[in-house]
């Protein structure tokens, strides 16, 4: 990537949690746009470009996390991708890994999480 900063898109419906999660990728120079809402995340995904999404899989919305990856490899398949879940399962690590999604449970580490980001930098 280039040396513009990494934008993220946080779709997390636990407030503490989402607002946890930003201000720490934040600290490490990630540009983070959040939201808890998986019907408003489909609309920035199609207005703006996100060099990474990271979803929780269960949110509080008509879609999903996987629905919300699907969308974000339309319109940027070389985009990376999280799907983070409390309620996991192989079909779900299965769905995630054909969306090019990296796949991971719950309680996440915050510090493996930038390391999982830092990877392909």
């Amino acid at each position: 990537m280039s040396n513009m900063p990494v934008s993220i898109l946080l779709i997390e419906n636990n407030t503490l949690s989402r607002q946890n999660m930003a201000a720490y990728l934040e600290s490490f120079g990630y540009l983070v746009t959040q939201t808890e809402d998986g019907d408003e995340a489909v609309k920035l995904i199609n207005d703006i470009k996100f060099d990474v999404v990271i979803t929780d899989l269960q949110l509080q919305c008509m879609v999903n996390g996987l629905d919300i990856l699907a969308s974000h490899k339309k319109v940027s398949p070389e985009a990376k991708s999280f799907l983070i879940t409390a309620f996991g399962s192989d079909e779900v690590r299965k769905q995630a890994g054909s969306l090019g999604a990296i796949y991971v449970e719950k309680p996440i580490r915050l510090s493996d999480l930038v390391a999982l980001l830092r990877a392909d930098e």
